[in-house]
């Protein structure tokens, strides 16, 4: 990573054109406050996902900084005020606005310290919510209706603030020219403190123009985790959904806390994009595992903790599918996240 800047996580890729584009974060300090901004790097024009890892170059301002594609908001009261995690491009017609957007969803959060709770001995509680930056031409802007999405749910709740996050988009073209009159589609997770024992639930929201999440167009998501606990009851978490041969593979993490050697980076395949169709969500193929012993995202010391494997995206480039993902060790005296590639040979 370049001077002044560690850290590299929640990769999204998009090819634009003939060039591939990767959205990460990364954290800086910016007058000693740790902040995590959303970058870019790119691969030459024409270069493919198995070409030299050293072809990405990240992006500059133009003045010889790093480009930060999504800042935090600077003033401590907004709602992004301390963090912009988990960037995901989509490109999907806005029935509202009546026109086609690209637009680059993330999960932003602040701090609120002084709310005591038991499970935070630093009595500090922080508020997730999702927005969004859209592309007007020249950059990135942040949408004016953000946050697009809160908790609003019972089941989005933690002790009355918003939990939630790690957010995968996918347009559903419509009817229209080109696809217009489609539907959006977000999933995510969120913890949620109001059934008798904490659980983190998948959550499946629609939307006719990406900006309006009606709390009313949101469910849980029925499907059970391969090693599911009632905390962890479904999965993949972290996770990117990716159309493949006619399919929807929703990729991400799985946890297996009564048996941490399957515990890893699976993808499962959906007839449905609510997965509820009989068959949806059934057959788990073990992409990465966690605890096979690479020195930069192992977790054998700390398998349900700050170690290990986060979020994942699935990628087709020409005949070839490609996994990028996060990982998460302790090492150099701090915990440091860094991004790896897989090609992937067996699956669909």
């Amino acid at each position: 990573m370049p001077d002044g800047w560690f850290h590299a996580g929640d990769p999204d890729l998009v090819k634009l054109g003939d060039q591939w584009f990767m959205f990460f974060t990364s954290i800086t300090f910016d007058n000693a406050r740790m902040e995590l901004h959303t970058l870019a790097a790119t691969l030459p024009p024409g270069d493919g996902l198995g070409s030299d890892v050293s072809n990405w170059t990240i992006m500059d301002d133009g003045n010889g900084s790093v480009l930060s594609v999504i800042s935090p908001g600077p003033n401590p009261g907004d709602w992004d005020h301390d963090a912009i995690e988990t960037p995901n491009y989509i490109r999907g017609y806005d029935n509202t606005a009546g026109q086609w957007v690209e637009r680059i969803y993330y999960t932003g959060w602040r701090n609120l310290p002084g709310n005591d709770s038991v499970l935070y001995t630093d009595d500090d509680l922080y508020d997730y919510r999702i927005g969004c930056v859209e592309w007007d031409g020249n950059a990135w802007a942040k949408h004016p209706s953000n946050p697009v999405l809160t908790g609003a749910n019972a089941w989005e709740l933690f002790y009355g603030l918003g939990f939630l996050g790690d957010q995968a988009l996918h347009y559903e073209p419509g009817p229209g020219p080109g696809g217009e009159g489609g539907v959006w589609h977000m999933w995510y997770q969120a913890v949620n403190s109001e059934t008798p024992s904490l659980a983190v639930v998948s959550i499946h929201a629609t939307s006719s123009d990406g900006i309006t999440w009606l709390a009313g167009d949101r469910e849980k998501m029925p499907q059970s985790g391969p090693y599911a606990t009632a905390f962890l009851p479904n999965g993949p978490y972290y996770c990117d959904m990716e159309e493949l041969d006619g399919g929807y593979h929703f990729c991400g993490w799985v946890p297996a806390n009564d048996d941490p050697e399957l515990q890893g980076l699976y993808v499962v395949e959906s007839s449905t994009l609510d997965g509820s169709a009989p068959g949806d969500f059934t057959n788990w193929h073990l992409l990465v595992k966690e605890m096979n012993g690479t020195y930069w995202h192992d977790s054998a010391e700390d398998p349900t903790g700050e170690e290990g494997l986060f979020g994942s995206t699935l990628k087709r480039d020409g005949g070839e599918l490609w996994l990028f993902y996060h990982g998460a060790a302790y090492r150099d005296g701090g915990y440091i996240a860094s991004i790896g590639r897989k090609l992937i040979l067996d699956y669909p």
